[in-house]
């Protein structure tokens, strides 16, 4: 980057479930986590965010009720 900082960006776990219903009807749906990371010109990290796009459908899937696969993957504890 021009400031001299450095940029990562790793995406650590994929997952894909299948589901059927009664009727045969199949559906997949997949399950990441991202991290990126700026990092300073001698390596100190600044700032650290995570992504997981499909946390889960509805309300439940917006407060976190289904899990996080970033804090599975990360080893984090939920907190709260």
């Amino acid at each position: 980057m021009n400031s001299g900082q450095s940029s990562y960006v790793w995406q650590i776990a994929s997952e894909t479930s299948v589901s059927m219903d009664k009727n045969g009807n199949g559906s997949a749906k997949t399950f990441a986590c991202k991290v990126s990371v700026i990092a300073s010109p001698t390596a100190i990290i600044e700032q650290l965010n995570t992504e997981d796009p499909n946390a889960g459908d509805g309300l439940l899937g917006v407060v976190g009720a289904y899990g996080s696969m970033c804090g599975e993957r990360l080893g984090m504890k939920p907190q709260g």
